[in-house]
């Protein structure tokens, strides 16, 4: 029974996270890059008192992107998990790997429709990247456990 609810409670933070995403591709281009200005003046302002000065696009950009790496990196953290609940360890890394590069294009293909936003495939590509970086951080973790587990 903790079992079933267990399964139950992480697929729906999976699905909300889901839906996390996508609400943030939803926001205007004004929204979303207000959002991000708020976090570079904090980050800029930290900086400064430790007398290191960037380019306030750049960090602008890095910030951006960053956000989008560790978006998906924590959605493939919980994704792999709840197919590791159904699968086995290889198809969980294959299953991952397909919901996180589907979620990237649909994150990217909202953004179509939405007012000062548009499609990257630059940022589908960092998307992805976040992805794959925890999966296969967790798929040679379990690797390594079951190989020493038969040992």
């Amino acid at each position: 029974m903790k079992n079933k609810i267990f399964k139950i409670i992480i697929l729906i933070i999976g699905i909300s996270f889901n839906l996390f995403i996508f609400s943030q591709s939803m926001l205007s281009g004004n929204t979303s890059g207000g959002f991000s200005l708020k976090i570079v003046n904090i980050i800029n302002n930290i900086l400064r008192t430790i007398n290191i000065n960037i380019d306030l696009d750049l960090l602008h950009l890095l910030v951006r992107k960053l956000a989008h790496f560790t978006e998906f990196f924590i959605l493939g953290f919980i994704w792999f998990f709840i197919y590791k609940n159904y699968f086995k360890l290889n198809k969980t890394f294959i299953l991952t790997l397909i919901h996180g590069a589907i979620t990237a294009l649909l994150d990217e293909g909202i953004q179509l429709f939405i007012d000062g936003r548009g499609a990257s495939l630059f940022d589908s590509t960092i998307d992805f990247t976040g992805v794959f970086t925890i999966t296969l951080i967790l798929f040679l973790s379990f690797k390594r456990k079951e190989h020493l587990d038969d040992l």
